[in-house]
């Protein structure tokens, strides 16, 4: 063997052993998903009466709540804008003359539990608003509502009230 290829052989073996070491480290890959919801409220409309209402009318409506998977959420309904209203008799209000017709909104179709804006409920009482859990698609929310019996002095015209569905998450 000659001169040259014991050199060419020295400096494989050389840089052979100088490739030997490695080094290595890792990394976290991460996502953060948040809640994220939004609602849509649909008009509820008690149709149409002939003087004075002597028996209660009930109808229903509903909301849409669309909040991400696992996202607890509330739904609360304020009182409207009727003057004088409150959870319990909130008013519809006859544009021509200020008059006014009682209704109440409930969480559910027995009628018994009035669906108002405080969504914190204290042990032994029932629940005043309407909570849930994200399913990632929309969740349909019924709103039972009901004029009042024995309102015999009702002007002839449009009631209407607007009310406020509070969606928090």
């Amino acid at each position: 063997m000659n001169l040259r290829h014991l050199l060419v052989a020295a400096v494989l073996v050389a840089s052979g052993s100088a490739m030997a070491g490695t080094a290595s480290d890792n990394f976290k890959v991460t996502l953060t998903i948040l809640g994220a919801c939004s609602i849509t409220a649909n008009d509820l409309d008690f149709g149409t009466n002939t003087g004075a209402i002597t028996t209660a009318i009930d109808a229903q409506s509903n909301l849409l709540v669309t909040c991400t998977n696992g996202t607890p959420y509330s739904v609360g309904l304020n009182n409207g804008v009727g003057s004088g209203a409150t959870a319990s008799v909130r008013k519809m209000t006859n544009a021509s003359d200020s008059s006014t017709v009682n209704y109440s909104l409930f969480t559910a179709t027995a009628r018994t539990n009035v669906w108002d804006n405080n969504c914190t409920t204290l042990p032994g009482t029932a629940a005043t608003c309407v909570s849930g859990t994200g399913i990632g698609s929309a969740q349909t929310l019924q709103v039972y509502g009901r004029v009042a019996a024995s309102q015999p002095n009702v002007t002839v015209g449009q009631y209407v009230d607007t009310v406020i569905a509070t969606l928090t998450f």
